[in-house]
């Protein structure tokens, strides 16, 4: 006798089938996300070494204009008549008016009497701000500002680095042009490493970002004539005169979105190793 024709699968073997296609779905799926993560790293990372470039040669700039401005008389007493301590002195204050971090530092201060208002452009940038936004939101600001301005005619295109960077988002009330990572995060900027809040001096102070000369490593303060100066630094909390690697940067925030932690992307890390994180 013969034995009737099966017409179809089983419950067993379909539930099967069903297992092994959810299974290379996933594998699919996690390996697509992995490579379009590595894409988006990729793209952060060029665009933040784009925008080091572009700061760096203003920053340069700017330094070189300093060094040729007079010391103000209040500055030179303040540095107890040594010209060394009051030229770092003065560096330091202008180049806080050039790159101010956020903007709390787009204000008037002044040491031993002698008044450093903030850069006109920048004034006038700001003019008509509202509200507190994000830390990370005011030094994306600022970046923009910084890189797209000229010094001693030295200028960079700060919005023709491509690859989607360049947003217009609306902060404090305000339309801005920022940077962005490929997350959608604001790209920002450190003048001088405020590590008081994060968790980089020890990497900064140490190999390779950093020689031991320990109280000696302050790029605008080679050497170390401001370091312990007790007395200055009260008076003047806005110098950081620790001696520590106080090295601008410019971060992003990395694929969780969050600053200041392990997935974050740093400036300082592609210079040594040409990797962010």
């Amino acid at each position: 006798m013969m034995r009737p024709t099966r017409k179809g699968f089983s419950l067993v073997e379909l539930l099967v089938v069903i297992a092994i296609i959810a299974v290379l779905s996933a594998i699919g799926v996690y390996g697509t996300m992995r490579v379009m993560a590595a894409q988006k790293e990729a793209r952060t990372t060029e665009t933040i070494e784009k925008i080091q470039i572009g700061f760096e040669q203003q920053w340069k700039a700017a330094l070189d204009a300093i060094k040729k401005e007079p010391i103000p008389d209040p500055v030179r007493q303040a540095a107890g008549g040594d010209q060394v301590r009051a030229r770092v002195i003065h560096t330091m204050c202008r180049m806080r008016q050039e790159f101010p971090m956020h903007f709390g530092e787009v204000t008037t201060y002044s040491v031993n009497g002698y008044n450093y208002p903030p850069k006109q452009s920048i004034q006038i940038a700001l003019s008509g701000i509202s509200g507190t936004p994000s830390e990370a939101e005011q030094a994306a600001v600022l970046l923009m500002l910084a890189v797209a301005g000229s010094r001693s005619g030295v200028t960079f295109d700060a919005e023709g680095i491509g690859g989607g960077a360049v947003v217009t988002r609306l902060i404090a009330g305000k339309q801005f042009k920022i940077y962005v990572d490929a997350w959608g995060s604001p790209i920002g900027f450190e003048r001088e490493a405020e590590i008081d809040e994060h968790t980089i001096l020890a990497e900064l102070n140490g190999p390779p970002y950093a020689a031991a000369a320990v109280g000696r490593l302050h790029p605008l303060d080679p050497e170390g004539r401001v370091t312990n100066q007790n007395v200055l630094r009260d008076n003047q909390p806005f110098l950081k005169t620790d001696g520590a690697n106080r090295r601008w940067f410019i971060y992003s925030a990395g694929r969780n979105k969050i600053y200041w932690d392990s997935d974050d992307i740093y400036s300082y890390r592609l210079r040594a190793t040409d990797r962010g994180n």
